[in-house]
Order: structure tokens, then C-alpha cells, then sequence
């Protein structure tokens, strides 16, 4: 069947018809081929009518149906995260929808004939129609075609404006963080949900004081994406911390980060960095118990064979041993991992000087002046340099990531 046939026989409206030898032909439910129900009688309008009037109902009915589950099935669309998959999703469920009202309308009007005029033959519904009528019907037929892609775009105009308008805001010298946030807040209600306008968002809610807005943002965010752990994740938990202590204090920010945190599949390194933010956050506003555990807990997860996760982590724990005011602890291990460097080999020179270089600053504090210059002299670098690699606790603030 070619495309001009297809066309024709959407477009043509018409439901009944008799033909040159006085048969009765009722078009059924299918599309383009064996469409219609065929009688050896000659029925009258009047007769075909009732017929033809239950078969309006029965379209009512399932127009009805399918704007109903339509918008229930758009509401479930707009509360996932805005994929591929969930866009396939979306239009799967249209399309069973859709033939699933078909069909069941298909049903009862076969019944329906059945009933009221008994069996009938499966034919081609093939009306004569004089060739400018079927080319006003084609012209119908264009007409809503056309509509439908207005609509569509009229629905989509407003998304693709808000979008626009929340990228290009969020970048600008002076962003009208108000009007972010309500613009957020309106696409996230009429469309599907993207992480990247949650994180506008939080920054829009947080720079206008709505700690609770931004970080409703951010744990909605981690349920939408469940296990996966994106890049943007160091961002949203290092905020996740810094809002929660302003509304609950150190203590529960930090349960919070561990709640949202563990469910994550995170890497090893990736882990390392989550830790390396909470440890931070944990020093920081004296919480330090655990730290030094936490840190264990992760090298012992980690094979044995895996070098240089297990050395890069236990630089990180020698660097918060430091901050800890832990320092021969500190020097012990920044020994070993110097030691184990210099055998094995494989690490950076810029990592060895920067070890080297710690190392100075924890055997200054115990007493150890000597060993503590011979280290500086070993890291290499210049007395108007050497303080920035001093470990430090790093000032804690909301961090905004590149839009």
C-alpha cells in the first residue's frame, strides 16, 4: 500500500456506505486493510444510523479514556529523569494507550453489528468519492496534521525558552536569582526532570536564602539518579553539608551527607573524593572522631593490588592526620609512603615533593627542626612557595558549579 492510499484512507470520514450491487459496507476499526464489514442487504440510513451512532459513542468514549490516561501517563513522564529511555518509555505508553482503546472499541462494535444485523463479510472499505471531495477530505486531513505539529510545538516553545533563559541567567555578571528560581521550579512542574536545571535551581534557592529549597533540590536530585554517581555529585554533597549546618548544625549535616552518600556506587576514587570533602567538613567544625576510622575503613576495601588507590588515599589520610594535630602519626605514615614511593616508583615527582614537603611541616611540630629542613630542601621548593603546601583546612562555602 503506498503513501498517497494511506493518506486517503485516514482522511476519508465516511463511516457507511452502500455499493452498485446493494450491499450494506460498515467500516470497522482497521486502518488500511480489511476495513470494512460487509451485508448482502441494502440497509437505509435510517436503519444503518443507530449503528452508526453507537460507533460515535463508543469514539466519544475513547477519546475520553485516552485524554485521561494520556495526562496520566505525561504526569508519570514528567516525575522521571528526562532520557532516552524514559522518553521511549512515554511514547510506548501513548502507543498502548492508544491501541488499547483501538481494540477495545474494535470489540464492541463487532458485537455491536453482530448483534443488530448479524454476521458479516471482511472487505476493503472502498466508498466512491468524487476527486474534489477526496481532496477537500485530503485537505482536512493536512489541516489537522498541521494543527497537531503547532500544538506540539506551542507545548514545547515555553520548555525550550525556560531552558534558554535559566542557562544563560545562571552564567551572566548580575543573574536574577529570583526569577531563577521561580523559572526552575516552573519547568521542573510542566516537564520532565533534568538534574541540571535541579542544580540551577539550589543555586538560584541558595543565593536567595531558601537553604531548604536548595537542598530539597539536591536530595531530589540523588533519588532521581539513584545509584549512579555523576560527576556533579562532589558539588551537590559538599552544599548538601555546607546548607544543612546552617539550618541544623554540623553534626546532622554530616548524617545527612552519610545517608545519601553510602547508597551511591561509587568508585574508589570517587569514594576517596566523597571522603576527602566529609573528612574536610569533619575538621573543620570539630568533629574528628571518626575521621581517622573512616579513612581505614576505605584502604581496607581496597585489593591489595591495587597500588595507587591504596598509596593516593593514604596520602589523604597522612594530609587530615596533620590537620588532626596528629603528627608524629602523620610522620610515621608520610615515612612509609615516602619509602614505598621511592622503592616501587610509578608516582609522580610533583606527588614525591609534595609528600616530602608535609612531611617538613609534621616533624616541625614535633620538635624535629633538623629533619624537618632536610625535608624542605628534598621537596624542592623555594622559601616563597614552601607555605602553600603546608596541609590546610579549606574554608567551607556553597560551591557553584560550571553551567
Amino acid at each position: 500500500m503506498n503513501l498517497k492510499t494511506m493518506i486517503y484512507k485516514l482522511s476519508n470520514p465516511l463511516l457507511f456506505y452502500t455499493d452498485k450491487s446493494g450491499n450494506s459496507i460498515f467500516k470497522n476499526y482497521n486502518f488500511f486493510h480489511e476495513d470494512g464489514c460487509l451485508y448482502n442487504t441494502k440497509y437505509l440510513m435510517t436503519e444503518a444510523g443507530k449503528a452508526l451512532e453507537y460507533r460515535f459513542d463508543l469514539s466519544r468514549y475513547s477519546l475520553y479514556a485516552r485524554i485521561v490516561f494520556s495526562v496520566l501517563a505525561y504526569l508519570i513522564f514528567i516525575n522521571l529523569r528526562f532520557t532516552v529511555f524514559s522518553f521511549i518509555f512515554f511514547v510506548v505508553l501513548l502507543v498502548v494507550i492508544f491501541s488499547a482503546t483501538h481494540i477495545a472499541c474494535a470489540k464492541y462494535y463487532e458485537k455491536h453489528l453482530l448483534k443488530t444485523f448479524g454476521s458479516y463479510k471482511v472487505v476493503d472499505f472502498k466508498p466512491y468519492m468524487a476527486p474534489e471531495k477526496r481532496e477537500e477530505y485530503k485537505g482536512y486531513f493536512k489541516s489537522k496534521f498541521i494543527i497537531a505539529l503547532i500544538l506540539f510545538a506551542v507545548y514545547l516553545f515555553p520548555a525550550i525558552f525556560m531552558y534558554g533563559f535559566l542557562r544563560l541567567n545562571v552564567k551572566s555578571e548580575k543573574p536574577h536569582f529570583k526569577a531563577i528560581a521561580v523559572v526552575s521550579d516552573t519547568y521542573l512542574k510542566l516537564y520532565p526532570k533534568l538534574p541540571i536545571v535541579y542544580d540551577i535551581g539550589a543555586y538560584a534557592k541558595y543565593a536567595t536564602e531558601d537553604y531548604e529549597g536548595a537542598i530539597k533540590n539536591y536530595k531530589t536530585i540523588f533519588k532521581m539518579t539513584g545509584k549512579r554517581f555523576e560527576q556533579r555529585d562532589l558539588s551537590r554533597f559538599a552544599n548538601i553539608l555546607f546548607l544543612d549546618k546552617r539550618l541544623k548544625g554540623a553534626q546532622e549535616a554530616v548524617d545527612e551527607f552519610n545517608e545519601y552518600s553510602t547508597k551511591k556506587k561509587a568508585s574508589i576514587f570517587e569514594q576517596s573524593q566523597l571522603l576527602w570533602i566529609k573528612s574536610m567538613f569533619s575538621v573543620k567544625n570539630d568533629l574528628v572522631d571518626v575521621v581517622e576510622q573512616d579513612y581505614d575503613d576505605l584502604l581496607a576495601s581496597i585489593p591489595e593490588d591495587d597500588f595507587k588507590n591504596k598509596f593516593y588515599i593514604s596520602c589523604d589520610k597522612a594530609y587530615m592526620l596533620y590537620l588532626l594535630g596528629k603528627y608524629e602519626q602523620a610522620v610515621k605514615l608520610y615515612d612509609e609512603l615516602i619509602q614505598t614511593a621511592l622503592q616501587k616508583g610509578g608516582i609522580n615527582r610533583s606527588d614525591l615533593n609534595n609528600l616530602y614537603a608535609e612531611r617538613g611541616f609534621a616533624k616541625a611540630y614535633t620538635g624535629d627542626s633538623k629533619g624537618a629542613k632536610e625535608d624542605f630542601e628534598s621537596s624542592g621548593y623555594d622559601q616563597d612557595v614552601l607555605q602553600s603546601h603546608e596541609p590546610q583546612e579549606v574554608g567551607q562555602g556553597f560551591v557553584v558549579d560550571k553551567f
